[in-house]
């Protein structure tokens, strides 16, 4: 971000000739001070030709740091004052030159007035990258994220789809809205867009996340003057925290810029609740920016002493696990679990979605929470129990693979939470895209049915993605010798193999019932040898 000392916002017409009027007439004063002591200077010097200099010499700093501090009160003192860059400039041009220096200030001045009726602000210029009239379907789907708020999260996929396939006009539009409607949500979105191989895609979102900074410094610096007089005021300093919360893990400030806004974002929260000591939602916002920040044990340590003094909460109890989870205390996981499980039996839809994972952790879980998922509707309760005990929960961070295409592999994977992207690579073409999986969608199963390498990269795709790995030793012993099932299986792998047939165009794929018939047919014949050889 860079700053001009001119102040270039528009101003109304009257108070534009107040500031011109009052900034000339204290330019001429000042030029008249100097020229009055140069002549005393020469004309006193006969008189007292040591004396005189040195006391004319020092009236003249004296008015140069007088018109310092002036512009200096003028700044602390008002909001926006108009001019203030020529206020700054007029002691340094005095200090330096004299009055040549101020009749130089009044000419810059005289050419600042006249061009600035022509010249582009920043403003219109940004309003010239990003139109304000496109209507797009891109721009309703952002309308209807905007209304969600803080669960926007969720609904990011869209926009990426956008990225990934949309013409160049819809990404442009997109990106458009969301470098008007910022929220630290939409992040990844232009970090993704900064990479797009559309040159003009790339420099419009360059720029829009330049503006955010922009945004976000002069938001940072109005908060910081308030904070100076309103040191006491504890509903400034937590707007002020959360100010930083905000972009303190947003990715588009520089790494040391970030780290700061964690620190003083934290430093903000604990203020708030040394004043507040019963407050749950700034105990909640100090723990999560504690762990998002990777202070973990100072996490667990600040969790664990909450809990304690009776202060459960939904989020407190989750962000808790989830610290527990980092730093490989399974045990108290567990532990933590239990005790608080009674927390997550509500019969809300993102209850009955958490719980899930909260009895998996306190051993109350049955695995009913997995009979929406295809592959596990063939088993009954009992069977979904012991996959979900036996299976391993692990951990990818965005970009990190999963597993890779041509390997060998003996398990499959269930996504707990999270978004994985499916990549092929296809000889000439190089690595495409094939398919997203979210939240109860798995992969893997044919390496772990068949024996057949992996056909596919998978990845993760959001910044922290929760698998539930299932091995061979654990899934075969169940299926053997249950034919209904294997063909129940063999037919939804053979509809998930046909889907990625046909998005990777490399042949003509018929979808009908005889071919789906024919292809699961070939699956299950494999899925019996490899049953037999293991």
């Amino acid at each position: 971000m860079s700053g001009s000392p001119i102040s270039m916002e528009p101003l109304a017409d009257e108070r534009d000739f107040s500031c011109a009027f009052w900034f000339m007439l204290l330019c001429l004063l000042v030029c008249l001070l100097q020229i009055a002591l140069l002549w005393g200077m020469f004309w006193e010097y006969g008189l007292d030709p040591l004396k005189t200099p040195v006391y004319l010499i020092g009236w003249h700093s004296v008015l140069a740091l007088v018109l310092f501090f002036w512009a200096w009160y003028r700044g602390r003192n008002r909001p926006s004052p108009c001019l203030n860059g020529f206020y700054y400039l007029l002691p340094l041009a005095t200090g330096m030159m004299g009055f040549v220096g101020i009749i130089g200030v009044m000419l810059a001045f005289g050419l600042f007035w006249e061009y600035r009726k022509t010249a582009t602000s920043f403003e219109e210029w940004y309003e010239s990258l990003f139109p304000a009239d496109f209507i797009h379907a891109s721009m309703e789907l952002m309308s209807r994220i905007e209304s969600q708020g803080a669960n926007a999260n969720a609904a990011l996929t869209p926009f990426m789809d956008i990225l990934a396939y949309g013409t160049q006009e819809q990404k442009q539009t997109m990106i458009a809205k969301m470098s008007r409607h910022f929220k630290p949500a939409f992040a990844p979105v232009l970090r993704e867009a900064v990479n797009n191989a559309d040159n003009a895609v790339r420099v419009q979102a360059a720029t829009a996340i330049s503006h955010v900074e922009n945004s976000f410094m002069r938001r940072t610096m109005a908060f910081e003057q308030q904070l100076e007089h309103h040191p006491e005021d504890m509903e400034l300093v937590l707007t002020v925290a959360r100010h930083y919360d905000d972009f303190a893990f947003t990715g588009l400030l520089d790494p040391v810029r970030e780290g700061e806004n964690r620190q003083k974002a934290i430093a903000g929260y604990r203020a708030c609740l040394a004043g507040r000591p019963g407050d749950h939602g700034i105990a909640i916002a100090l723990g999560r920016t504690l762990v998002r920040s990777g202070a973990l044990e100072e996490a667990a340590e600040f969790f664990e002493a909450t809990l304690r003094h009776g202060e459960a909460t939904h989020p407190m109890v989750l962000w808790a696990m989830e610290t527990l989870f980092k730093l490989k205390r399974f045990d108290q996981l567990a532990a933590l679990s239990q005790h608080h499980r009674k927390l997550f039996l509500g019969d809300e839809d993102w209850m009955v979605r958490i719980r899930d994972t909260v009895d998996l952790w306190s051993g109350w879980y049955n695995g009913d929470g997995l009979h929406h998922v295809p592959i596990f509707q063939f088993f009954s309760v009992p069977e979904r129990t012991s996959l979900v005990k036996a299976g391993k929960v692990l951990e990818y961070k965005e970009g990190e693979t999963i597993v890779r295409q041509g390997e060998t592999g003996d398990s499959f994977y269930l996504i707990v939470s999270g978004m994985v992207v499916v990549t092929l690579d296809t000889p000439g073409q190089g690595s495409m895209e094939v398919a997203r999986l979210g939240e109860g969608n798995y992969f893997g199963e044919m390496s772990l049915l068949t024996g057949a390498k992996r056909n596919a990269n998978c990845l993760a795709l959001t910044e922290k993605c929760r698998l539930l790995e299932i091995s061979i030793q654990d899934f075969i012993p169940i299926i053997r010798g249950k034919p209904d099932i294997l063909t129940a299986l063999a037919t939804d792998m053979a509809q998930r193999q046909l889907k990625t047939e046909a998005k990777t165009k490399v042949q003509f794929v018929d979808m009908d019932s005889q071919n789906l018939a024919q292809w699961a047919a070939r699956i299950e014949a494999q899925i019996q040898t490899h049953l037999a050889v293991s």
